[in-house]
């Protein structure tokens, strides 16, 4: 009977718990309840990074797009004139020298209406352009004249664009390659205020003070298309406007920063939202309608110009994309500014 008693210990042992220990069965619960909550903690840790990881990207690229047009709206505010989709404003876009990034060749200029809203293009009516193209006002230029005890007052302007380049790779498989770019081209004095200045000698030191303290060697008529707009900026400005000119741009801004062109996206592997059936935010085009034979304008890129040349109201749109981990983020912005039409 030893032997049964010994049995029945071994089995009583076998099925309580020990002084201040554990059964088998009881480890073998508590590990499987702590690799679950193992799995849940991991589960939970990736999706608190991949999201962390989407707010940044997403941040990163809305810091870029309210830049871009914070100092699109700052341009429009300054303006003093805005070119439309016809001969005049095409002909400014065929003398840009646009170094190594040229415009889409779908660009299209905005069609200016004296009136409306801001409202979706009724369909064969093509309001919307996704090309911007500006006359800014810079300080005017002064001159004091000794002999005459004057000072000579003459305007001066540049050309501000804002354009979609291709940089040639997508972000992302699928994704467009299209960034935001804005060219600003040297600068250019009035000539009508030029001709203001009647006395041949003071002219003559005019222009050799633009020459020496402001690097401006072209005189500019807003009124002429492009090619009969520039001049040789001379003491007589009385002789043919150059019509083999190119207009450059400006290598030297008063903001190193703004050295241009100045692209937006592509050094953060983000890109225009091309067209798409989105709703809300992300919904490319919002204003434009499609066009025959341009399947992707806008290409997230959409600008309108409403109003009489006295105050006209200018709306830009942007729609950014960004990647991360086979997802895709979006982001827009978006402003309307006033300008007075020279």
């Amino acid at each position: 009977m030893i032997g049964a008693s010994g049995f029945a210990g071994a089995e009583a042992r076998g099925g309580r718990r020990a002084e201040g220990g554990l059964t088998l069965i009881e480890v073998m619960v508590s590990i499987s309840v702590l690799s679950v909550l193992f799995l849940v903690i991991l589960r939970s840790t990736s999706l608190v990074g991949d999201t962390t990881f989407s707010l940044e990207s997403q941040s990163t690229m809305l810091i870029e797009l309210r830049k871009a047009v914070s100092r699109m709206h700052e341009d429009i505010s300054t303006a003093r004139k805005v070119y439309e989709e016809d001969v005049t404003g095409r002909s400014y876009i065929d003398r840009m020298d646009f170094g190594t990034w040229p415009p889409i060749s779908t660009s299209l200029l905005p069609d200016i209406a004296n009136l409306g809203d801001f409202d979706r293009d009724a369909v064969g009516v093509r309001r919307v352009g996704n090309f911007l193209l500006l006359v800014g006002e810079m300080a005017p230029h002064n001159y004091y004249d000794a002999g005459t005890a004057r000072t000579y007052r003459v305007s001066v302007y540049r050309l501000v664009a804002y354009y979609i380049a291709d940089y040639g790779y997508p972000v992302t498989q699928g994704l467009s390659s299209f960034d935001l770019v804005r060219w600003e081209s040297a600068a250019f004095v009035d000539r009508t205020t030029l001709t203001s200045v009647t006395d041949p000698t003071v002219r003559a030191n005019v222009v050799t003070s633009l020459q020496t303290e402001k690097n401006i060697y072209y005189a500019w008529d807003p009124s002429a298309t492009a090619d009969l707009a520039f001049y040789e900026l001379t003491s007589d400005i009385a002789g043919a406007p150059d019509g083999s000119f190119q207009i450059p741009w400006c290598t030297v801004s008063d903001n190193t920063q703004d050295r241009l062109p100045r692209t937006y996206f592509r050094k953060r592997n983000a890109a225009l939202v091309a067209n798409n059936d989105a709703t809300g935010e992300a919904a490319v085009p919002k204003f434009a309608q499609k066009v025959a034979g341009n399947p992707g304008f806008p290409n997230g890129f959409e600008v309108m110009v409403i109003g009489p040349s006295g105050s006209r109201k200018i709306l830009a749109r942007v729609v950014a994309q960004r990647a991360f981990a086979g997802k895709v983020v979006y982001s827009k912005s978006e402003t309307i500014a006033t300008m007075r039409d020279i």
